[in-house]
Formats: structure tokens, C-alpha cells, sequence
């Protein structure tokens, strides 16, 4: 996760291909978390947890 927060930073000049595979990686993972999340909080729907999810990843991000 580290060097996809490194690259991001860079984002705009990076070539497509790596962009798309930034894309999926983080795709990947807030996907796996959204698996997990009702275990929480099951009276969220679908939409929500994606979004948490998505926070979640960034915030992880964010603070590496």
C-alpha cells in the first residue's frame, strides 16, 4: 500500500497502465472490506458499506 500512496501523489504523470493497476489494487481491497463490514454494522446497506470501505482504504492510505 505504501508505494501506491508514493505514486499517487505522481498520479497524473503516471502511464495509463499503471493507473489502471493503481485502480484495481484499490479496487481489491476496499472490496475485501466491504466483505467484513456487516459484521459491524448489518443494519447498513450495500451502497454504505462500499463507501466505508472506500474511507477505510484512504485513511489507511493516508496515515502510511
Amino acid at each position: 500500500m505504501r508505494m501506491v500512496g508514493f505514486m499517487a501523489a505522481e498520479y497524473d504523470d503516471l502511464p495509463a497502465t499503471v493507473k489502471k493497476e493503481m485502480k484495481a489494487f484499490a479496487d481489491v481491497h476496499a472490496a475485501w472490506l466491504t466483505k467484513f463490514l456487516p459484521a459491524i454494522d448489518a443494519s447498513a446497506d450495500a451502497d454504505a458499506f462500499r463507501q466505508r470501505a472506500r474511507a477505510i482504504f484512504a485513511a489507511i492510505s493516508g496515515v502510511q
